[in-house]
C-alpha cells in the first residue's frame, strides 16, 4: 500500500457500472452442470479526494463484482448475499463506505496516511437444478496495521426461493452427531489429540467446539468456513473444515439427499 499526501479535492465522486456476459461454467464453483444462467456485472466508485494530485493513484475506492440472473426473484436472493449491513443498492453501499473515508480525510491532522479500499466479489460456488450457493468474498482496508478479509456463504433453494439452513440438510435430531463428527475431523485437521483442550489455542466459547455459521454443500463434502478472528488470530488466517458426505450420509434429510443428487 502506497503512502500519500494530504488529499486534494477531485472533480467529483466517480461511479460506473459495467457488465459482461460470462459463461456459467467459468463461475459455477464445484458444480459442473450449471443450470441458472447469469452474467457477471461490476460496480466501482471512488472518493472525491485524490491520493496524489499528479498520478491520482491510491484513491479510496469500492469495487463489487456480482452475478445477475435472468430470473428476477433469484436476483432478490443474490441481493441478500451482497448487502449484509442493511443496504439496498450499490449506491448506498458505496456512499456508506466513501463518506466515512471522506470525513476522515477532511478531519485528518496528519500529512500522510493510507487510502482505504473495499473489494467485494460475489461468486457462484455451486449451481444445480435445485439450488445455488454464493460466496461473498470481501477484502477491505480502513486504516490500521493491516486490512481485513472474510467470506460469507449463502445457499438458496431455487424452487421455494428461500435460504437453505443447516436444518434443511441434516435431520434435526442428528445435529449433535454431526457436531461430534465435525469435531473429530477438526482435531484431525488441526493435529489436536482427542483429549486435548481447545481453550488454549482457539476462541471457542468455554473451549467447546461449535460449527461455523458459514457452510456450503459441495459435491462430496459439507464445508464449514471459519473466518479470521472467529476461532483463531488474524495471523493464523481462516479455516476450511470439510466433512466428507460419506461420513454423514445417515444424518442427511430427504431434502439434503435431493440437493446432493442434483450435482449429477
Amino acid at each position: 500500500m502506497k503512502r500519500f499526501f494530504l488529499p486534494i479535492l477531485f472533480f467529483s465522486a466517480c461511479t460506473f457500472i459495467t457488465c459482461q456476459s460470462t459463461a456459467n461454467s467459468a463461475h459455477g464453483g464445484v458444480s459442473s452442470a450449471d443450470t441458472a444462467h447469469y452474467e457477471m456485472h461490476s460496480f466501482h466508485a471512488k472518493s472525491k479526494f485524490l491520493a496524489n494530485a499528479e498520478s491520482g493513484q491510491d484513491t479510496t475506492f469500492i469495487s463489487v463484482n456480482y452475478p445477475i440472473f435472468k430470473d428476477s426473484i433469484t436476483n432478490k436472493l443474490v441481493k441478500s448475499a451482497i448487502f449484509t449491513d442493511g443496504e439496498q443498492t450499490m449506491d448506498q453501499l458505496a456512499t456508506s463506505f466513501i463518506e466515512a473515508y471522506d470525513e476522515y480525510a477532511k478531519e485528518a491532522t496528519v500529512t500522510t496516511f493510507a487510502a482505504w479500499y473495499h473489494q467485494r466479489y460475489i461468486k457462484v460456488h455451486s449451481n444445480t437444478p435445485l439450488f445455488i450457493s454464493l460466496i461473498n468474498s470481501v477484502e477491505e482496508y480502513t486504516g490500521g496495521a493491516h486490512g481485513n478479509h472474510y467470506n460469507l456463504f449463502k445457499s438458496f433453494d431455487l424452487s421455494s426461493k428461500k435460504e437453505i439452513m443447516l436444518e434443511d440438510l441434516i435431520i434435526k435430531n442428528n445435529l449433535p452427531q454431526l457436531v461430534n463428527i465435525a469435531e473429530a475431523r477438526f482435531r484431525e485437521h488441526e493435529n489436536i489429540a482427542k483429549d486435548s483442550s481447545l481453550s488454549d489455542s482457539y476462541f471457542f466459547d468455554d473451549g467447546i467446539f461449535t460449527l461455523a455459521d458459514n457452510f456450503a454443500l459441495e459435491r462430496d463434502h459439507l464445508l464449514f468456513y471459519y473466518n479470521p478472528y472467529e476461532i483463531k488470530s488474524y495471523a493464523e488466517g481462516d479455516t476450511e473444515l470439510r466433512i466428507p458426505l460419506k461420513d454423514i450420509k445417515d444424518l442427511l434429510s430427504p431434502k439434503g439427499i435431493q440437493y446432493i443428487n442434483s450435482f449429477n
